[in-house]
């Protein structure tokens, strides 16, 4: 699966100390196209989980919002295939509690930001 690649060497480009922001970016982007149309949810909700990580790193909160919100909502499709029995491990391994937080402390900033703190 390229989309899988694309991730993991997005994440690489984050990690390692050459990497390049603007390669990971390019990463995100491509397995998120790549993504698109297909079943690939699993996969999908974490490219814009990261990629939301690297707005947010990059101090563009309205995009990192953008994908945090796709992310959770598609963590959560993925989340809805995955049989009862086994789901609440699912989501409590893993990151809705994070993506959650994550979208409200976006929340209220923006908010403060409106208000004129």
């Amino acid at each position: 699966m390229k989309c899988r690649y694309y991730l993991a060497m997005a994440l690489l480009e984050l990690v390692i100390p050459e990497g390049k922001m603007k390669k990971a970016e390019e990463c995100f982007s491509y397995a998120e196209r790549l993504t698109d149309g297909v079943p690939y949810t699993e996969v999908l909700w974490q490219v814009q989980y990261y990629a939301g990580k690297l707005c947010e790193w990059n101090g563009r909160m309205e995009q990192s919002e953008m994908y945090y919100a796709k992310s959770l909502a598609g963590r959560r499709t993925a989340a809805d295939k995955i049989p009862l029995t086994f789901r609440q491990g699912y989501l409590k391994s893993a990151a809705d509690e994070e993506l959650e937080t994550l979208l409200d402390q976006h929340m209220s900033r923006k908010l403060v930001a409106s208000q004129g703190g």
